[in-house]
């Protein structure tokens, strides 16, 4: 009976069983290392498995429970439990109907197994793959461009999505001045991101720093790179901005 006991009290997913009223009546230590709750709890409140699940998945849980429920057939799922510090853990969910040697049902009997690092990597992966879809196709649309000044600010809305912002720049540097200046910007008004945008001055303004003191702030310099030097560095500052993310 202890060899037994050991097997079922310390298996790497969570296992249970669940009477036909939706009581436990088995509960592995497992739950703990996945929701943050012993067993015992789980056992005294059944529930709350059901009250773990994280809200966008409760949905597809609860028609989950049912459709078993109903059918007493074989289930699987994936859904995330939310722990107590806020966290959340994704679980691979297969379950089947217990039934005794009467043939009369005894409830679910279940498994639970912690794949949250594959749902990261997988959302990693996600993610990479629009990163490099959006650059491919600002990309192709700014070296295709007749005149890539115009279609600045739609590719940096396009920018702005992606990295759910709501301002971008982009910014042109001027070799024979060392200075830069604003070259297009989205999702604030020209003026507001720099008010001396169309000036040619190579003199320098200052705005209010965060601590209250003074900043230079370089206004847009005689003989800013134009035509393909334009491509250039606004694709450059594009991949930056893509590249970076994860």
């Amino acid at each position: 009976e202890a060899r037994y006991r050991i097997v079922a009290d310390h298996p790497y997913d969570w296992e249970f069983w669940i009477d036909p009223d939706g009581r436990f009546l088995y509960c592995s230590t497992a739950c703990e290392r996945i929701t943050g709750h012993t067993p015992e709890e789980f056992m005294a409140d059944p529930e709350m498995r059901a009250r773990l699940i994280h809200p966008d998945d409760r949905p597809r849980f609860d028609a989950h429970v049912r459709a078993v429920g109903d059918r007493r057939e074989t289930g699987e799922g994936e859904w995330r439990y939310v722990r107590s510090d806020g966290t959340c853990r994704w679980v691979a969910h297969v379950c089947r109907p217990v039934f005794d040697a009467a043939g009369a049902y005894r409830g679910i009997r279940g498994s639970n197994r912690d794949v949250t690092e594959r749902k990261q990597t997988e959302e990693a992966e996600r993610r990479a793959a629009r990163r490099f879809a959006l650059l491919s196709e600002t990309g192709g649309e700014l070296l295709a461009a007749p005149d890539p000044q115009a279609v600045l600010e739609s590719l940096c809305r396009k920018v702005m999505a992606h990295l759910d912002c709501d301002v971008f720049f982009n910014f042109l540097a001027d070799d024979s001045s060392g200075r830069l200046h604003l070259n297009s910007c989205a999702g604030i008004p020209a003026d507001d991101a720099a008010p001396d945008r169309d000036e040619t001055s190579d003199a320098v303004s200052e705005t209010p720093d965060r601590k209250g003191g003074r900043r230079p702030r370089p206004r847009r310099a005689r003989g800013a790179a134009e035509s393909l030097g334009s491509i250039v560095l606004a694709f450059e500052s594009i991949i930056v901005f893509l590249a970076g993310l994860v």
